[in-house]
């Protein structure tokens, strides 16, 4: 009778986890890149919450690290994920990581560069985090470049808000500055009329401000773009 060969199993199917080489061990990581993005836990529920903010050090297009061999020199509060940790580690780590779904006795996703021999592969699916984040530093321009748009709206409001000084007609002038005049010259009820005009103008600023930043989270939009 011929011998009929048994397939080998994979050693992540073989073996326990806490029995990986160091290769081995190295080898299993998807190079997903969503372990290296900012993470924020719910006080309450203790539920975690990935965003789009990654590590400076990410290479936002491979999603490896540009400072790997020295992460922890550059980073101490770098996740050090190791087989000793892996248990206490799980709740930080995205469902589809490679290292959860082993020690969980999950079956590797299709797509991981273990099962294809490819390790595009993960990138053309789109299963990874390949140039959709940004770099934490890049959020500090973000909300001043916010902060510089409600300024300008703001000293806009100021400069532009028109009110009608003609006796007959229309004749428009700066609120601020009839307001102003007429201050000076005791014609308070008229100064109070440019103060409103120039609060409602501020009223629908702030109005269309918030219509914007509605629109934005509702479409997943990022500031700057």
């Amino acid at each position: 009778m011929a011998d009929i060969t048994r397939p080998q199993i994979p050693y992540w199917e073989s073996k326990d986890i806490h029995e990986f080489s160091q290769d081995e061990w190295e080898s299993l990581c998807d190079g997903c890149g969503k372990c290296c993005l900012q993470k924020l836990q719910d006080e309450d529920t203790e539920e975690i919450y990935f965003t789009n903010i990654s590590c400076q050090f990410l290479n936002k297009h491979s999603c490896k690290c540009k400072v790997y061999d020295q992460r922890f020199e550059y980073l101490p509060e770098c996740l050090n994920l190791t087989q000793e940790n892996l248990k206490s580690t799980l709740p930080w780590l995205p469902d589809s990581c490679s290292y959860k779904l082993v020690y969980e006795k999950k079956p590797l996703p299709s797509w991981h560069h273990l099962i294809s021999e490819n390790k595009e592969t993960i990138h053309l699916l789109n299963f990874s985090v390949r140039d959709k984040v940004v770099f934490w530093r890049m959020t500090r321009n973000i909300k001043l470049r916010r902060t510089r748009r409600s300024i300008r709206a703001f000293v806009a409001v100021i400069l532009y808000t028109p009110i009608n000084i003609g006796p007959s007609g229309l004749w428009l002038a700066p609120a601020y500055l009839i307001g102003a005049y007429d201050w000076v010259l005791g014609e308070v009820e008229r100064a109070q009329i440019a103060g409103l005009f120039i609060a409602a103008a501020y009223g629908l600023v702030i109005l269309m401000i918030l219509l914007e930043s509605v629109l934005r989270r509702l479409f997943n939009m990022e500031y700057g773009k």
